[in-house]
């Protein structure tokens, strides 16, 4: 190897280490603070052990208790109904309001046939209404996605809708010119203008 190349990859891995440290040490900091509040959240409140559990607690009972291995597949299966749920839940949020925003776009008197009524419905609090979806839709997998894509919808369909109306005039226009039709305007540019709505909403979400 020449001594150029051993430069390069001398600074190669300086980079990478740079960056590897400008990524981990953030995460290294957080996570050291979130168990120092952890801890003193626990002393100062006083919280007895049976209720509160210190870090250590939780590192015994998932690694070393001699039932350490039954107790994290207790909760990996947990956790596991949590992530279905919440996908299902979030999919279905993100769909409804890209279908949704698309309507009000398209048509101005859905819009403000509905928005208003959104907008009612998001003003309830989540809490409020849980029992009445309980009572309409169950417990099961549809009332929980019913619960998650309410707290998807309503965010995600505001920064859409704006999106969406953020097209370029011009590029609308040349479409309409060509002939054609305000769903081709849709597709071809409204949606694409609004892909930085589209994942600021998932990323929200």
């Amino acid at each position: 190897m020449t001594a150029p190349d051993a430069v390069s990859d001398g600074s190669a891995v300086g980079a990478f280490a740079r960056s590897a440290g400008r990524v981990l040490l953030p995460l290294a900091v957080s996570a050291v603070v979130v168990l120092l509040l952890w801890v003193a959240f626990l002393q100062v409140f006083g919280i007895r052990r049976l209720i509160g559990k210190t870090p250590l607690d939780v590192w015994n009972w998932l690694v070393t208790d001699p039932k350490a291995a039954a107790n994290r597949d207790v909760v990996l299966a947990n956790l596991a109904v949590t992530f279905r749920d919440a996908g299902v839940g979030f999919v279905a949020g993100m769909t409804a309001a890209i279908v949704v925003a698309v309507l009000f776009v398209l048509f101005r008197s859905i819009e403000q046939t509905f928005l208003p009524v959104a907008m009612l419905l998001r003003s309830v609090p989540l809490v409020a209404m849980a029992p009445v979806i309980v009572l309409i839709f169950g417990r099961d997998l549809v009332g929980v996605a019913v619960i998650g894509g309410i707290v998807v919808f309503f965010p995600a369909l505001v920064n859409i809708v704006f999106g969406l109306r953020s097209a370029p005039r011009q590029s609308r226009d040349l479409v309409l010119a060509y002939g054609g039709s305000p769903w081709t305007v849709i597709r071809k540019v409204a949606l694409p203008s609004a892909l930085p709505a589209l994942f600021a909403s998932a990323r929200i979400s």
